[in-house]
């Protein structure tokens, strides 16, 4: 929930600067993301939230620090609908609901998924782009109507409209049984495991999954106790239909699991990406034994190294460690690359950041009675998200009851490069928004734009005076790069180098590069 919250705000301030809304609350959004710090604090467990879990001190330490997250949750869906709607401290025109701005918040051109709430999208299921031209659409299960938004500019939009009809049903995504495909990706799931034993991308020909340990991607692994060579699985699975396409097409698998009341995976794809999307929803027994959960992904990638996200680097494993830094499990930021010369594929883990290369994490006593970590690994296409655990004495919960979900995307792509990579992560995690537009009013975008490729912008918000904007860049490659802005702010002298908070401005050279792994602090002014 925090990292999701985290994750909202930073689109949320995006979106107030892209549309431009009078007002920013700036107070509000500084609140929330002191509620994302405070959680994301490691000391507000207490030191017997194990030994007593029970106790007064321990339940109310735990319901201090879950307050926290439970705020920034709620700030953070209110900036993003006040952004969305004009419905903040200055509310913004009334809107034509039949006309719809799809607002990109990424600094690069998309084209991907947008999906329209129910309440937006009542005037019908027939989408037109701004050339009149009818797009493929589809009615969610959830009511929502949903389509593919083509080539919208970063940092801009692009204007669709609704109406009553239906649009074209031309499109490739479909569902067979236990198999679901597009043009693009082909994915098959094993009925015994319920995981995904097949998944082809066109561009590759190549088959992607590696049966020769585990029986495909997501498969669940339950280990009671400290050891997982004992690690069980599902059973009595239950393979139907989700969405039906021809946008939209997904599979739901059912089963019962070790540790769980229910376990719940989709599979989903879209017509025209390559993205394929995992959602695994865990319905998890209160248990205060030791415990584990690990969903594993297999990938076939022949000579093809990891590289972990870690926020402003990507890490080899060993290759990038020092001696005596921890091995049995990394921290993912947004997920991990793997890929050789030709091809490859990024993993994105948008819920679960601990990530196992290789092997499941052993806790088992190995010397003596002391545990031993591990002290080499090397590279492997075999990731394990490691979902849960209750390993920990101290701050950590004793049990893990209850429902949560957690969503992965697997994305193919050509060669190797890690700031395409570094996109494609972003771009899971970062749906187009469509907010409703008044028919006469212009298409909102920002007046500058980012280049090259490799330069990517991580938080674009209003100044706090509302006399500008503040645009924070990453350099997301292992070489320099020299820095590329075009636009009006650019043209009318209107940017500058600055700190994180827009003070202490200075001019922008002309030929600005930054480091490897860099990151720029920008301010623009009115």
């Amino acid at each position: 929930m925090s990292r999701a919250a985290a994750g909202r705000l930073v689109q949320a301030e995006a979106l107030w600067a892209v549309l431009d809304r009078p007002g920013f609350p700036a107070i509000k959004a500084a609140d929330a993301w002191r509620q994302v710090v405070l959680f994301s604090e490691h000391t507000w467990g207490a030191s017997d939230s194990v030994s007593n879990p029970d106790g007064e001190g321990p339940r109310s330490q735990w319901e201090y620090k879950k307050a926290f997250a439970d705020r920034a949750d709620r700030l953070s869906r209110e900036l993003l609908d006040e952004a969305a709607t004009g419905s903040g401290p200055v509310p913004s025109a009334p809107a034509d609901a039949t006309s719809l701005d799809v607002v990109n918040t990424c600094s690069w051109e998309r084209t991907d998924l947008v999906v329209v709430p129910a309440a937006l999208g009542r005037a019908g299921d027939l989408v037109r782009d701004d050339r009149g031209r009818p797009a493929l659409s589809q009615r969610l299960r959830t009511g929502e109507l949903a389509f593919v938004a083509a080539a919208v500019p970063g940092f801009g939009a692009r204007r669709y409209s609704i109406g009553p009809g239906k649009g074209p049903s031309n499109g490739r995504a479909q569902v067979d049984g236990a198999r679901i495909a597009t043009g693009l990706l082909t994915a098959a799931v094993d009925p015994a495991s319920g995981a995904v034993t097949s998944l082809r991308w066109a561009g590759s020909g190549r088959e992607l999954v590696d049966r020769g340990r585990e029986p495909g991607l997501a498969h669940y692994l339950y280990v009671a106790g400290l050891d997982p060579a004992a690690a069980d699985t599902v059973h009595s699975v239950k393979i139907g239909p989700g969405e039906p396409g021809p946008l939209v097409a997904s599979i739901v698998v059912e089963s019962e699991a070790p540790g769980a009341r229910r376990l719940v995976r989709e599979y989903r794809v879209v017509n025209g990406l390559s993205r394929f999307e995992i959602a695994v929803t865990i319905d998890k027994t209160k248990i205060r034994d030791k415990e584990a959960v690990h969903l594993a992904f297999p990938f076939a990638v022949p000579g093809g190294e990891p590289r972990i996200d870690v926020g402003w680097g990507f890490v080899r494993p060993e290759a990038d460690q020092i001696a005596g830094a921890c091995r049995d499990f990394f921290c993912a930021r947004d997920g991990v690359d793997i890929s050789n010369a030709e091809f490859g594929l990024t993993w994105t883990s948008l819920d679960a950041p601990l990530v196992e290369i290789g092997a499941l994490t052993d806790e088992s006593p190995r010397r003596g009675e002391r545990r031993s970590w591990i002290e080499r690994t090397g590279p492997s296409p075999r990731v394990f998200s490691y979902a849960m655990n209750n390993y920990w004495h101290t701050n950590y919960k004793a049990d893990q009851e209850g429902p949560v979900t957690l969503r992965y995307a697997v994305t193919p792509h050509r060669g190797s490069d890690l700031a395409q990579a570094k996109r494609l992560e972003i771009e899971a995690g970062t749906p187009l928004i469509a907010v409703a537009a008044g028919r006469s009013s212009p298409v909102p975008s920002f007046p500058l734009a980012v280049g090259p490729k490799s330069m990517i912008a991580t938080r674009l918000k209003p100044t706090d005076d509302g006399r500008g904007w503040i645009l924070r860049l990453y350099n997301a490659s292992p070489k320099p790069e020299r820095l590329v802005l075009s636009g009006r702010a650019v043209d009318e002298g209107r940017t500058y180098l600055s700190d994180i908070d827009g003070r202490s401005a200075i001019a922008l050279a002309a030929a600005t590069e930054i480091p490897a792994w860099g990151i720029l602090t920008l301010l623009i002014t009115r």
